[in-house]
């Protein structure tokens, strides 16, 4: 049989379509180094690197088919599409937060039919860690102290141990300590007493749905919060309220209340009256708490939420041509009913720094696909 060219073509062009896809199917190893192995992911034309995501505290992009540890804090750069993580500190969960916010992709397998479903976060009882038997003296000897006779140095121990979500769900679930906390940051008490309280129980409620469910079946927990920002003079104990603040927002039921009781108001009241540093920290509750869907336990936005939050255009944009804080044009842009007034488009024609050129340079392109004065 007389094989000509084209028969040739089409015996081997299978055959390279394959040789091709092989080429760009990533390979994994293990290296060993003494006692250490450490899984590697080869692409083509680009160095291997590991498996497993490393955290830092600075954030880092995360490379093509790398896992994701739980517990970091992940987000999306709209401007690269990259995504990027960092270990999640909460008292500090306001020093870096640009474009969305996101929890890693769930690649759980599918849950076969009939089989027993798991209680939803808010219902699961954390488990207790290692050090909990080691450390169960402390935390009763230091929520007797709060209890009865609470003061910074009792709480320093009870803040530092509730960061674990076992002894965080164990405080909110204890008869009165949530109370006992949301009643120490009223300005009768002094300020560092008042800042303590509200670390104890920001960092209880942090990250821990059981906790912040404990706490909310407890007590109304916006109505205080609002009242102690609104009468808060001291820096330290202000941040610390508002980082207890965003905590709480992460449940539907507060922020609903957190709105009916005029809560954006108070908030920028607080921002007009604040330092850089508390106007960033409001900046951060607005946009995890109402702007980043992906950071609430609800994925819902409406109409009243949009209007409420327009009354912080203004004074976002004020301060970002005054002061340039990335966090306040981070949050200003997530806030799409916002007119932009021509102070603000004037200072984004103008700026030519390198801090905040992501942002800008986003801003920008969207307004030139739409409307002006309008994000």
């Amino acid at each position: 049989m007389r094989i000509t060219a084209k028969t040739l073509l089409l015996l081997i062009l299978p055959l390279l379509v394959v040789a091709n896809e092989a080429a760009n199917i990533p390979t994994k190893f293990t290296t060993n180094s003494g006692s250490n192995s450490e899984e590697m992911i080869c692409h083509p034309n680009t160095p291997c690197y590991p498996r497993l995501f490393v955290a830092t505290h600075e954030f880092q992009v995360i490379k093509p088919d790398q896992d994701i540890p739980p517990g970091l804090h992940v987000r999306l750069d709209v401007q690269t599409g990259l995504k990027e993580a960092k270990l999640y500190v909460p008292e500090e969960n306001d020093a870096s937060t640009n474009d969305i916010v996101l929890l890693p992709e769930d690649d759980t397998p599918s849950i076969p039919a009939g089989a027993p479903l798991e209680p939803p976060p808010l219902h699961q009882q954390p488990k207790p860690p290692k050090s909990a038997a080691g450390e169960q003296g402390l935390f009763d000897a230091s929520l007797a102290s709060l209890l009865s006779s609470p003061s910074v140095d009792t709480l320093a121990p009870l803040s530092d141990l509730v960061h674990e979500a076992y002894w965080g769900a164990h405080l909110t679930s204890t008869p009165g300590a949530v109370s006992k906390l949301l009643s120490l940051l009223t300005s009768s008490h002094p300020a560092p007493l008042r800042a303590a309280s509200a670390l104890t129980l920001g960092s209880a409620l942090s990250n821990n749905p059981k906790a912040l469910s404990n706490a909310v079946a407890t007590t109304p927990l916006a109505t205080p919060i609002l009242s102690a920002l609104t009468t808060e003079s001291d820096e330290t104990a202000k941040k610390r309220t508002l980082f207890l603040l965003g905590q709480t927002l992460r449940d539907a039921s507060v922020r609903a209340d957190f709105l009916a009781q005029h809560g954006v108001e108070t908030l920028r009241t607080v921002f007009g009256k604040g330092t850089s540093e508390v106007r960033g920290r409001v900046a951060v509750v607005v946009e995890d708490s109402f702007l980043n869907l992906e950071m609430r336990s609800d994925s819902t936005d409406t109409e009243e939420t949009g209007g409420e939050l327009k009354k912080l255009c203004g004074p976002f944009q004020g301060a970002v041509v005054e002061q340039e804080d990335k966090r306040v044009l981070s949050a200003l842009l997530a806030m799409k009913r916002c007119d932009m007034g021509s102070a603000f488009v004037a200072w984004v024609d103008a700026y030519k720094g390198e801090e905040l050129e992501k942002l800008v340079k986003g801003y920008r392109e969207r307004v030139n696909g739409g409307g002006r004065n309008e994000l």
